[in-house]
């Protein structure tokens, strides 16, 4: 049995920062573009879409996701996702078919959980980080550090 238990899911998640590396999870992450994904968008695959189904699946190939999607050729999966989501918001859903939601969802990488199993992480914004790192004002560059 692999290490971590008896389910691909159990135990904890994967840190792509750890400082042990002797652990047998040798697979690499994948960094996904922060700006999302920029290529052209499947149509919609199941028959009868609605409005609202199309609208959301826009969204979602417009995520950072949507890179690995495309390359995983994933557009059913992503469109079942997008129908039973749809669904599961509704007043009479019912619980079963919310909890479905919730593991398609980490099943195609849209929730932390999801990502982490998949070994998905978003770049960073380097720029970004740095100036929330910056002092806002003259008093606050000038404190003495203890």
């Amino acid at each position: 049995m692999p290490s971590g238990g008896a389910r691909r899911s159990s135990g904890p998640a994967p840190d792509p920062n750890a400082l042990r590396r002797d652990r047998k999870d040798d697979a690499e992450w994948v960094t996904l573009p922060r700006e999302g994904f920029a290529g052209d968008i499947p149509v919609f695959p199941l028959a009868d879409a609605l409005g609202a189904e199309t609208d959301l699946w826009v969204v979602l190939w417009r995520k950072p996701q949507g890179v690995m999607w495309s390359k995983l050729g994933l557009e059913f999966e992503v469109a079942a996702y997008v129908r039973a989501f749809l669904e599961s918001v509704q007043a009479e859903a019912s619980a079963g078919l919310k909890t479905a939601v919730l593991r398609m969802a980490a099943e195609v990488g849209l929730s932390l959980p999801g990502m982490h199993s998949l070994r998905w992480k978003f770049s960073s914004d380097e720029v970004a980080e740095r100036r929330e790192q910056r002092p806002s004002s003259v008093k606050d560059r000038l404190r003495v550090v203890k």
